[in-house]
């Protein structure tokens, strides 16, 4: 299965992977070319708003049962989003003067998902190579056995061909005779 890059959650990291600075909501949307309003527009802001009420501290007022209001102060819980909110102006809208930046998980998702991309591309080129490897083995075993079937054929092709120059005994041994008697020759001159 193959992800295209036109996915939007893939469009959303890879240009907040580029803002090391942060970015606001209006850079979001011409950087990435959003229409107001769109689908691609409404999942933004739902991850921005998230960004936004994660995390922050909320007075509420609850009864004790005693007819007295007690002030407690609570925590929002992390809401999904792939977004962190760095520069807060205490309002919880969207306002083109808030920073955000990516969320460390979704940071760190976005490299595993750019090295997997890569180790896909090195798997089809080791892929190819293994393959070239495999038919030039195939090719060099082919060429072993053909050249040894070549060797013994010619092999049994001389022992059978009378043509074969053969030496005659007879020049052998006149030869070492002669090399004898030089040899003999010279011992008996010193």
């Amino acid at each position: 299965m193959e992800i295209s890059d036109n996915y939007i959650y893939l469009k959303i990291a890879k240009f907040c992977f580029n803002q090391s600075n942060g970015f606001t909501y209006k850079n979001l949307k011409i950087g990435l070319e959003i229409v107001d309003g769109s689908w691609e527009d409404n999942i933004i802001k739902i991850y921005l708003e998230n960004a936004l009420k994660s995390g922050r501290k909320d007075q509420i007022a609850s009864s004790n049962g005693a007819g007295s209001l007690k002030i407690d102060t609570i925590i929002t819980p992390d809401l999904n989003s792939i977004f962190l909110l760095v520069n807060d102006n205490g309002n919880q809208t969207i306002l083109d003067n808030q920073v955000f930046i990516l969320k460390f998980d979704s940071y760190f998702n976005y490299l595993d998902y750019l090295e997997f991309k890569e180790a896909v591309k090195s798997a089809k080129s080791a892929k190819i190579y293994a393959i070239i490897a495999i038919i030039v083995s195939a090719l060099l075993s082919l060429a072993s056995i053909g050249l040894q079937l070549y060797d013994k054929y010619q092999i049994k092709k001389n022992i059978f061909n009378k043509n074969i120059v053969e030496i005659p005994k007879q020049n052998l041994k006149s030869e070492k005779i002669n090399n004898f008697k030089k040899i003999e020759g010279k011992i008996k001159t010193k």
